[in-house]
């Protein structure tokens, strides 16, 4: 329980923070471009993903990071969802719910697409990206 209300602070104070662009304030659907391949992308976003947003509480409660690597299509897939018996039936249906894609670009690099439920939350986890495939183990973006 200490580590969900650990995790949700930080979560609360980046989005405090955060200020979407102008004109994307209802988007949930963040694109961009990285010059690490996809799969050392997919990879690192896993891996801080479950670092940052993995906390299961009392009875099972909370939120958990699935990772799909798919060498044939060239993509992978990490979802952030809910588990346990109380809050929100379907991932799709959670504030906190997200989807990173990471797909080759046919050029040695990535495209990364990140999308959820809730556009703020959507737009942390997109300019985090940048940060944990730089080598930085943050949760939040370092500015706006």
């Amino acid at each position: 329980m200490k580590k969900l209300i650990i995790v949700v602070a930080i979560l609360m104070v980046g989005c405090v923070n955060l200020t979407l662009p102008p004109g994307q304030e209802n988007v949930n659907s963040f694109i961009q471009n990285s010059a690490v391949p996809y799969q050392n992308a997919y990879r690192v976003i896993a891996k801080q993903m479950r670092a940052c947003y993995r906390v299961i509480g009392l009875f099972g409660n909370g939120y958990d990071v699935q990772a799909d690597l798919d060498t044939a299509n060239k993509q992978g897939i990490i979802e952030i969802y809910h588990v346990g018996l109380v809050g929100a039936s379907k991932a799709e249906d959670s504030i906190q719910s997200r989807t990173v894609t990471v797909s080759d670009d046919l050029q040695g690099g990535s495209i990364i697409k990140t999308t959820g439920t809730t556009p703020k939350i959507v737009y942390l986890t997109h300019r985090t990206i940048p940060e944990w495939l730089s080598g930085k183990e943050t949760c939040s973006p370092a500015s706006n």
